[in-house]
Formats: C-alpha cells, sequence, structure tokens
C-alpha cells in the first residue's frame, strides 16, 4: 500500500469520534489490576 491508497476502517478514524478499542474481552478483575499495579510499583 503506498501513501495515496486508504483502508476503509482508516476513513472513520478521528481525533474527534467515537472510542473505540482493538481489545476484545471483558475489563481487568480487581485481582488482575492489583497484581499489575504491584509489579509495576516493584519495577521503580
Amino acid at each position: 500500500m503506498n501513501l495515496t491508497q486508504s483502508n476503509n476502517s482508516d476513513v472513520a478514524i478521528s481525533a474527534y469520534g467515537t472510542a473505540r478499542s482493538t481489545v476484545k474481552g471483558a475489563p481487568l478483575s480487581s485481582d488482575e489490576l492489583r497484581k499489575i499495579d504491584a509489579y509495576w510499583r516493584a519495577s521503580l
């Protein structure tokens, strides 16, 4: 694909458009969030 070509899915993306996620599934559980937070705090 060159710079003049575009994908239809790229056309609708805008800084002012509806927010969307590329991640499928449910948000993190409280336990998962706690574990990730502890990991990042320990790595500082």
